[in-house]
């Protein structure tokens, strides 16, 4: 019995020491990282756009282009007027899916947004950073 109840801690032992050396990255790729990162810049939520959900949206026709899932409340893209659901096209002129340029463009400036907004094409100025009295 005992040599049992000593095994049994000297398994709980090496699971706990194991859990406590594994270590999750969040987001693993490079990709998914720089996604967030627009994301938090902008103050909303941007993913790949696909066939499905563009043509619920009724907008969409490039493979390259995102799509507002969320919005933070009183951040820069709340503030532009974007919309969840808002597909967006353009980001300072250039391809959404050039995600360091979007970043770059968002980062400093105000920027221009050109989305399509079940169907209809809206531009959206976004303020410069502090503008809205976050960061």
């Amino acid at each position: 019995m005992l040599a049992i109840l000593v095994f049994g801690a000297l398994l709980l032992g090496v699971v706990i020491l194991g859990a406590r050396q594994l270590s999750f990255e969040s987001p693993a790729s490079h990709h998914a990282r720089t996604l967030l990162k627009l994301d938090s810049t902008l103050g909303a939520t941007l993913e790949p756009l696909d066939a499905r959900a563009a043509q619920m949206l009724g907008g969409g026709s490039r493979v390259d282009e995102m799509v507002v899932t969320s919005i933070a409340a009183g951040g820069r893209a709340s503030a532009a007027g974007l919309r969840v659901g808002d597909v967006v096209e353009e980001v300072d002129g250039k391809d959404p899916s050039d995600l360091e340029a979007a970043i770059g463009a968002i980062s400093t400036d105000p920027t221009q947004i050109l989305v399509n907004r079940h169907g209809s094409q809206v531009r959206l100025n976004v303020p410069a950073p502090g503008a809205t009295g976050r960061g």
